[in-house]
């Protein structure tokens, strides 16, 4: 499932599904975190979540929490975000159990 409230991020979310035959993916508009019930309705849990939200987002804690309340148990969060800032180091029931760094870019794992 992808989510976003950007018209043109959805575009190219379905052009992109088109393009690799992904057909089981499932694109929603919802803004986010208030959204994300809605939106994933229809899903029971999932056991991977990507979120990247833009880097000079706020509420990056409360949209974590959201999203841990759609996880499997035992599912895993990646957080992209810019590498100048630091994840939250709680969020929820989750807690980062890793890192990467990739130039402007960075991913925390969560569990």
């Amino acid at each position: 499932m992808a989510i976003d409230c950007d018209r043109r991020a959805l575009a190219c979310m379905e052009a992109n599904r088109e393009r690799l035959g992904a057909d089981g993916l499932s694109i929603r508009r919802a803004r986010l975190p208030e959204g994300l019930g809605r939106a994933t309705a229809r899903q029971a849990v999932f056991d991977l979540a990507f979120v990247d939200p833009p880097y000079d987002a706020g509420g990056i804690e409360d949209l974590l929490v959201a999203v841990a309340g759609q996880m499997a148990v035992g599912g895993e969060v990646v957080l992209e975000h810019s590498s100048r800032r630091h994840s939250p180091s709680t969020a929820g029931p989750l807690r980062p159990t890793g890192g990467k760094r990739y130039g402007d870019s960075a991913l925390t794992f969560y569990g």
